[in-house]
């Protein structure tokens, strides 16, 4: 079963608000939460002290995706996050809180929570654009992925993240071949991975789904 989140009438509650309230009660009709987001979700449930690596190269594919999507994609996912962040701030100590809110404020900085605040929001705006300007097509990017040496790894994704002997079967090919030919495609920006639970999973960028209809 599919989840939902309630979407924001309005993008007013500040950060590390000490009043925070859930989302639903202004909330406006909710939408189906994807897959993705789904991942995210339950990566953000988490002790915030523990909270995986692979949550932000997840968030930093899915802001992709939703910057290339609609409105209502980009709002599905700014809802998914701000209900996140307030239920982590919930489950904060209270001297967590406070310390923060502390070193936030400009009137009454704790330099070293400021510091830290800034380094993570810098670090995260560094994984953005390096991971954006890695998936940037190339010249001959269509020429590339319409090629008899690459067309079937891509069409064996589609819209799926796989595995690389799941791939080298599709395709065809043998793991080592594969594997060869995957990193030309992230090359060019078509394809990407991610790692999860000790398996590597390869998927198309948003210009390799793009592409993707004109290999159909």
């Amino acid at each position: 079963m599919r989840r939902t989140i309630s979407m924001p009438a309005t993008d007013t509650a500040a950060p590390f608000s000490d009043n925070a309230t859930e989302l639903s009660s202004t909330a406006k009709p909710a939408h189906p939460v994807s897959a993705a987001d789904d991942l995210v979700v339950d990566m953000l449930s988490q002790d915030v002290a523990k909270w995986p690596s692979a949550l932000f190269a997840c968030l930093v594919d899915r802001a992709q995706d939703a910057m290339h999507g609609s409105k209502a994609d980009l709002q599905r996912l700014s809802a998914v996050l701000r209900q996140g962040q307030d239920g982590a701030w919930r489950r904060t100590s209270m001297a967590l809180r406070q310390a923060l809110l502390r070193g936030l404020k400009e009137e009454d900085a704790n330099d070293d929570v400021r510091a830290a605040y800034n380094l993570g929001m810098l670090s995260f705006a560094a994984m953005l654009i390096g991971t954006t300007a890695s998936r940037r097509a190339d010249d001959d990017f269509f020429e590339v992925l319409a090629s008899d040496r690459h067309a079937n790894l891509v069409r064996a994704m589609g819209d799926e993240e796989l595995g690389l002997a799941t791939l080298a079967a599709s395709a065809e090919l043998d793991e080592p071949a594969a594997k060869l030919r995957l990193r030309e495609l992230m090359q060019k920006g078509a394809v990407d991975f991610r790692r999860w639970g000790g398996e590597t999973r390869y998927f198309l960028t948003h210009a390799g789904r793009s592409a993707l209809a004109t290999l159909l």
